[in-house]
């Protein structure tokens, strides 16, 4: 039994059809100007809904800025994740195609991440981050990009934030350290 291929990719994190149950979803990428191919989703998959915010406590979990009540947001009800209008026009750095092919980072990043004997993270997590520190060092205007402005994490950020993000917080300083020593020794980048 082979993978599913996914059916929702242009742009965004690949969802397969089984994990698209929820009504609207083609019309609210429609909606936002995206493909109606392209579902954003929160980080365990769930495509987002659109919504007008209802309160006046939600901030955007991508640019953490502060959502009044009345402004469009794009939410996952079962993880409590919003983003804002500007941020789900805008691809993370985990919805880019890992490993060479047409899949996200945010397929792979599902398990809890492994730790080797040096203290690193190994496996889909370290292999994230090592891409992300490579494409800081191949594009070094990576700054300047819309994607990685203001409160938004840099490359390397948005993959640990995404760790956070999917229950593995406990992670967060192997993540970190990971992050700093491929950055201080580019040898590591190869392979």
């Amino acid at each position: 039994v082979g993978m599913q291929p996914p059916i929702f990719a242009a742009g965004s994190a690949a969802v397969t059809a089984s994990a698209v149950g929820a009504r609207g979803t083609a019309a609210t990428a429609t909606a936002i100007g995206l493909a109606p191919n392209s579902v954003r989703t929160c980080p365990q998959m769930h495509p987002l809904r659109a919504e007008l915010n209802q309160s006046h406590e939600t901030n955007c979990d991508e640019c953490h800025e502060e959502q009044d009540r009345g402004d469009q947001v794009y939410r996952c009800d079962a993880c409590d994740f919003d983003v804002c209008s500007s941020c789900i026009r805008l691809t993370s750095f985990i919805d880019e195609p890992a490993y060479g092919g047409t899949m996200s980072w945010k397929n792979f990043l599902v398990n809890e991440p492994i730790v080797d004997s040096q203290g690193l993270l190994a496996g889909p997590w370290g292999d994230a981050l090592r891409a992300a520190v490579l494409y800081e060092v191949r594009q070094p205007s990576w700054p300047q990009e819309e994607r990685f402005l203001g409160d938004r994490n840099g490359p390397g950020g948005q993959v640990i934030a995404f760790l956070e993000a999917k229950g593995f917080g406990m992670f967060e300083a192997t993540a970190e350290h990971t992050e700093n020593v491929l950055r201080e020794n580019p040898h590591m980048l190869r392979g």
